[in-house]
């Protein structure tokens, strides 16, 4: 594999993921940030870095994250041009 298809694809998952996060977590008067993506070697799991501020709101936004966890990989998966989307992982 081409060293800089895992740049591009963690580039494009970055851009959409945060696209559709601004869409899909309504919490007032809060900031959710994707702040970095690491896609392994064999493209199976994406890793994906969230910042939340203000802090006392990462609990209520980890929830409905994971709420809706199914239904944001769908909609990635409509946006990236790709045979099998990587397993998305979010850390906090």
């Amino acid at each position: 594999m081409k060293p800089y298809r895992r740049e591009k694809l963690n580039s494009l998952i970055q851009q959409e993921l945060s696209k559709i996060l601004e869409r899909e977590i309504e919490l007032e008067n809060t900031l959710i940030t994707v702040i970095e993506t690491k896609t392994t070697k064999d493209l199976k799991e994406t890793k994906i870095k969230i910042s939340v501020f203000p802090d006392q709101k990462k609990e209520k936004a980890k929830k409905i994250i994971e709420d809706k966890q199914k239904e944001i990989e769908y909609q990635l998966f409509k946006k990236i041009n790709i045979k099998k989307l990587p397993k998305l992982i979010f850390v906090y």
